[in-house]
């Protein structure tokens, strides 16, 4: 059992005006609970998290309140599968004091083939928020890792919507990793994206569709604690993707990276 606290405050700005440092995080404070437990054929973690957000006016400061709370489960019944889901919920207020309603789930199975070979396929689903409901809908995955999830270009959750949109994000993803010597893996995942609302743009209803990604990954092991890896990856967008996200996805869309990771033990002692 983890237990997490956070508490944001500028000394000089004690009500009014911005509670935090601007590059801070973004909430004036947060309690967090967080449980796992792994074993050999099964794992499960759960989270329960409150954040307070910066509200209100100058003349008279408030925070308001968000909670999220989930649990992942996980389970290996042989060599070959390893099946995995989550469910995660939203409620409270959000700093403009309207009411929360938003949820996500997400299904995964990575099947070992061989010791050399492995796929993966899956599906992550973020609801939207429609414009004209009473409530916020849009889930909001708050303080994601960047290149890990909804595909390692970053259209989505890295940086906002476009036209203050919070249309949500259905992923559904397949991929394969090969190990094609001891120190050399090759891996390759697709993703489909499309949205989880109902929009419509000047011109009427728009298609859910948000295109296709397409990530490619080496990994290349050099020498003991030094290891090489590259990715490439490009995007054919939609309409729907420059009405919810901007730019053209009439233009080639891609991104390529290289790193150099160097892994040195400093110092190791033995007790």
């Amino acid at each position: 059992m983890h237990l997490i606290l956070a508490f944001n405050q500028n000394d000089e700005r004690v009500i009014g005006g911005t509670y935090y440092q601007p590059g801070a995080q973004p909430y004036k404070s947060m309690q967090t609970l967080w449980y796992a437990h792994t074993g050999e054929q099964f794992r499960v973690s759960a989270l329960a998290m409150n954040i307070g957000l910066e509200g209100g006016t100058e003349a008279r400061a408030e925070t308001r309140y968000q909670q999220t709370f989930g649990v992942n489960l996980g389970v290996r019944p042989d060599r070959v599968w390893d099946l995995s889901g989550a469910f995660y919920y939203q409620t409270g207020r959000t700093a403009a004091d309207v009411s929360i309603s938003a949820w996500m789930a997400a299904l995964r199975a990575n099947i070992h083939a061989t010791e050399d070979l492995s796929f993966l396929i899956g599906s992550d689903y973020l609801s939207g928020d429609d414009r004209g409901s009473a409530d916020f809908e849009a889930f909001n995955p708050l303080y994601g890792t960047h290149h890990k999830f909804y595909g390692a270009m970053d259209y989505f959750y890295a940086s906002p919507f476009a036209n203050r949109l919070n249309p949500g994000l259905w992923d559904n993803y397949a991929g394969l990793d090969v190990a094609v010597t001891p120190r050399l893996n090759l891996g390759a995942t697709g993703h489909y994206f499309s949205i989880t609302s109902d929009l419509q743009s000047r011109t009427g209803s728009l298609s859910k569709g948000l295109g296709t990604e397409v990530d490619l990954q080496l990994s290349w092991k050099l020498m003991k604690d030094v290891n090489l890896m590259a990715g490439y990856s490009f995007m054919f967008g939609t309409e729907t993707m420059d009405y919810v996200k901007g730019g053209d996805h009439t233009r080639w869309q891609d991104w390529a990276w290289l790193s150099l990771n160097i892994r040195t033990r400093v110092f190791q002692a033995a007790w």
